[in-house]
């Protein structure tokens, strides 16, 4: 526990010598003789410790300058690549809710329907729409409106982590839900628990309880569109299907739908 304590500090540490009392209970470090512990920084935030062992006594002898000057080049990239992967994400999320932004989405659609056909795996996606959306930014704000969004956005990224799925915001109040491997009949289910949960859901503005309803269109390779990569093009279709004969309700994506002018 005294070992322990030392690698927990965030200051250096060096110890040329260690009695008979083992470096740490683990097997493969039992045989350390002697050791440093190099606290990292990042503008005065210790990130962690760098710990450099020997199987030899006595074998650090340097300065502790030489030490510090190692582990502040260690923390610097250590900072750069936290910086990379967080400019990565910034680069692939969508900003207001964050799920992954359109771009994003498109690519990794393609490749969905890429690894579908070339394996036979059924591929299905759901296309939302909070329905009468212009209506409730011009009664509640534009403020309230992001709100829905971000609920809407929070709810599909349940469901993609519970189903190991994929949720994007396609655009404005749209929002995509794509389920590799899952056949019509199970993303049929999915989609309508996301509804049920968005339905149930009751917001209160200024006093008032204000219900969200949403629009939704499923399609499904192979079972209802021949080609993968049409998928997204059918559940949109079939979203506006869904719009356009009384909202509030899913539409599974057919022929019939997509053959109209």
């Amino acid at each position: 526990k005294a070992i322990e304590k030392v690698l927990r500090k965030d200051k250096f540490t060096m110890r040329r010598r260690i009695g008979k009392r083992p470096f740490y209970d683990e097997k493969m470090f039992r045989h350390i003789k002697s050791f440093v512990v190099m606290p990292l920084f990042h503008h005065k935030t210790h990130m962690g410790n760098v710990i450099i062992g020997s199987i030899d006594k006595n074998a650090f002898r340097g300065e502790q300058t030489f030490y510090e000057t190692i582990a502040g080049q260690i923390s610097m990239g250590v900072t750069n690549a936290n910086l990379y992967q967080r400019m990565k994400e910034m680069a692939i999320r969508d900003g207001l809710t964050g799920i992954y932004n359109r771009r994003h989405l498109t690519i990794e659609m393609n490749r969905y329907a890429k690894e579908a056909k070339q394996c036979g795996k059924p591929l299905s996606l759901a296309l939302f729409d909070i329905d009468h959306f212009k209506r409730i930014n011009d009664t509640y704000g534009h403020l309230f409106g992001d709100d829905m969004i971000r609920f809407v956005a929070k709810v599909l990224n349940q469901m993609a982590k519970e189903y190991d799925g994929f949720a994007g915001r396609y655009g404005g109040e749209e929002f995509v839900l794509i389920l590799a491997g899952k056949k019509m009949e199970e993303a049929y289910g999915i989609t309508e628990k996301a509804c049920d949960i968005i339905r149930s859901e009751r917001i209160l503005f200024e006093g008032k309880t204000v219900s969200l309803r949403v629009s939704a269109g499923i399609s499904c390779y192979p079972e209802t569109c021949d080609n993968p990569h049409d998928i997204l093009r059918r559940a949109d279709e079939a979203m506006y299907y869904s719009k356009q004969h009384g909202r509030n309700r899913i539409t599974i994506d057919n022929d019939s739908i997509a053959n109209q002018p």
